[in-house]
């Protein structure tokens, strides 16, 4: 029976480096493996690197460093179901939430606020980041991830509009002002959309022009995101800012005359 010495276990580490194995729980799972194979059927005074190298050869097929290879596909390809799962719960808890709110606005439950809640806030946090997780991992050009990076934070910003919206909490009858709530959920309102209109609808349809696969569903799918982001629009009212800005300018120019009233007064 062959005894394996600190220069042999040496040796085997270093070649395996040399081979591709850099994961290091790996490199010290197969050394385990090749000294047991080595100990069980080598002799006293056998040749250990004659030995050594024909046992390593039962391990690969044309490289050693297949097997990593084939560890990491098969973990990426495990955590990749695993997040496509996590975005389908999500996703049926976010669409149970809008169902059971809107129901309960309907017959008027107590509890429609809290479920448009979870909806809102499970589909803003949880749903949307890890359709743009699993997208990223399919990423194959820069324009992808502008795509992507775009149009998912376009529809959180609308999204979080919704909500605030939808509980009551952003009031068209509130002044605008700096640090208000309007101006915060206009503000939120208005960089969704137009990162909608101006970056996502621009590079997804310059990029689904370009293949005639995928030429006509791009123009029907970009037609109606315009329809939809300009009805949008349409519907925003910008009442608040144009009140505010006439309030402001009436103080500025009232502001004068009370000076010269209080200056007058003072001097009599």
């Amino acid at each position: 029976m062959y005894s394996i010495s600190d220069e042999n276990i040496d040796y085997i580490l270093h070649d395996l480096k040399i081979r591709g194995i850099e994961t290091e729980s790996l490199r010290l799972n197969l050394l385990d493996h090749i000294c047991i194979l080595i100990e069980e059927n080598l002799e006293e005074n056998g040749d250990f690197e004659k030995f050594y190298a024909f046992t390593i050869r039962a391990f690969y097929d044309h490289e050693l460093r297949e097997i990593e290879e084939e560890i990491l596909l098969s973990s990426s390809y495990k955590n990749k179901r695993i997040m496509k799962k996590a975005m389908i719960l999500s996703g049926a808890f976010s669409a149970a939430g809008f169902i059971g709110g809107s129901l309960g606005k309907i017959m008027l439950f107590r509890i429609t606020d809290f479920l448009l809640f979870l909806g809102f806030v499970s589909f803003v946090l949880l749903f949307l980041p890890l359709v743009f997780i699993v997208l990223l991992r399919e990423l194959k050009s820069k324009r992808d991830l502008i795509i992507y990076s775009s149009g998912t934070l376009s529809l959180m910003l609308y999204f979080v509009c919704m909500l605030m919206k939808c509980l009551g909490w952003p009031s068209s009858n509130l002044q605008l002002g700096p640090g208000n709530l309007g101006t915060t959920w206009l503000i939120l309102w208005l960089a969704g959309l137009g990162i909608g209109s101006f970056v996502f609808v621009p590079s997804y349809f310059l990029a689904g022009i370009r293949r005639p696969e995928t030429k006509t569903s791009t123009i029907i799918t970009s037609i109606l995101l315009v329809a939809f982001i300009g009805v949008q629009f349409r519907l925003t009212n910008l009442g608040p800012i144009r009140q505010a800005k006439q309030n402001t300018y009436i103080q500025n120019q009232a502001l004068p005359e009370k000076t010269v009233h209080l200056a007058s007064y003072s001097a009599e």
